[in-house]
């Protein structure tokens, strides 16, 4: 009813609208909805959903051709790049994912989220030197936050053990359990943990 009554709020009720198509897994609606208010405006958030709504009836190609546009039009459109990273790395290619976070990076380089998706890139290539980098900055940051994930310490000594530094791993998970004590008893801490002994030459607390 706003929308058709065009009145000041015409712009956040068709943001909402959009969302909604989205949410509810109404894809092609969205397409036709976002095309609707591309048409009478090029507005960035527009262009976003519509890339969103390819993505999700799966035209890749096209989502990919879109965000491009996007981002070759709005640069500091954070949104554009890390779903851009996400096309790519659902379709195998890490390279391009990595490519395109590494330029978000440079524009936002105190994003959490980012840095995690960086991680998760280089989990995919077996690049477990930018897994630390990424991580390490994560952890740097959340250490003393209630933003802080048990899994940002389990990745990272993973990482740690698969660079040849088991060690280090086991101290840096010793730490999430001694200073955090809702961590404590995690399972994914102590799974990461008994690959780490295992390979520091300790099968006993491994197996413990």
């Amino acid at each position: 009813e706003i929308i058709a009554a065009k009145d000041r709020y015409l712009i956040d009720a068709m943001r909402i609208k959009g969302s909604a198509l989205l949410q509810a897994g109404q894809a092609g609606s969205a397409i036709d909805f976002y095309q609707q208010v591309l048409r009478m405006r090029p507005l960035p958030w527009a262009k976003l959903g519509l890339a969103r709504a390819l993505n999700q009836a799966g035209d890749a190609a096209r989502c990919k051709e879109a965000l491009n546009e996007l981002i070759a039009e709005s640069p500091k459109l954070m949104a554009a790049y890390d779903l851009l990273g996400k096309v790519h790395l659902a379709a195998g290619d890490t390279d391009a994912a990595m490519a395109v976070l590494d330029s978000a990076c440079v524009l936002s380089p105190r994003s959490l989220a980012r840095h995690r998706a960086i991680a998760t890139v280089a989990e995919e290539k077996g690049d477990f030197s930018r897994v630390e980098q990424a991580l390490g900055q994560v952890i740097k940051r959340t250490r003393n936050s209630p933003l802080r994930e048990t899994g940002d310490f389990a990745r990272l000594g993973n990482a740690l053990t698969e660079m040849g530094e088991p060690a280090k791993a086991v101290a840096l998970l010793e730490e999430a359990r001694t200073t955090f004590l809702e961590d404590a008893n995690n399972p994914l801490l102590a799974a990461v943990e008994a690959v780490a002994q295992q390979k520091a030459g300790n099968p006993q607390k491994a197996e413990a």
